[in-house]
């Protein structure tokens, strides 16, 4: 997440990939809700396309449509985070972050 100072803050941390899909989409469901039509981008960082499906199938579970479009992390960020990396990104209208 990103704190009120700007910078990424670490907010939770799921041992395998599939507890960490299961974690991801369950905080899309928590913050915005299974009805949820916003745009849901899905970032990745030199991820398995096995692990991209993964996550893409469990958004589709959820909210009943796929993610909005998929995109690579930019080197800047990737490099505090390293190759494999999965995020969504979405806003909810009235919320801070």
């Amino acid at each position: 997440s990103i704190d009120d100072e700007g910078k990424l803050v670490s907010v939770e941390k799921a041992k395998g990939r599939k507890k960490a899909v299961k974690m991801l989409v369950s905080r899309l469901e928590e913050r915005a809700g299974a009805d949820f039509d916003g745009e849901i981008y899905l970032i990745q960082s030199d991820a398995p396309e096995a692990d991209i499906k993964m996550l893409r199938d469990a958004v589709t579970a959820l909210c009943g449509r796929d993610v909005t479009s998929v995109h690579e992390m930019t080197p800047v960020i990737g490099a505090h985070t390293g190759p494999g990396l999965l995020a969504l990104i979405y806003y909810v209208p009235g919320s801070k972050r």
